[in-house]
C-alpha cells in the first residue's frame, strides 16, 4: 500500500508541474500576442 501511495504521489506531482508549464506556455503566449498585435 505504501509503495502504491508513493507512485501515485509521484504522478500527481509530475502533473502538477506539467500543468504549471503549459499555464506558463500559455500565458507568455497570450502575452507575446497582447504585445505586438501588429506583427500577427
Amino acid at each position: 500500500m505504501d509503495i502504491v501511495n508513493g507512485l501515485r504521489s509521484t504522478q500527481s506531482l509530475a502533473d502538477q508541474r506539467q500543468q504549471a508549464a503549459m499555464k506558463q506556455d500559455l500565458a507568455a503566449a497570450i502575452l507575446r500576442r497582447n504585445v505586438k498585435p501588429e506583427s500577427n
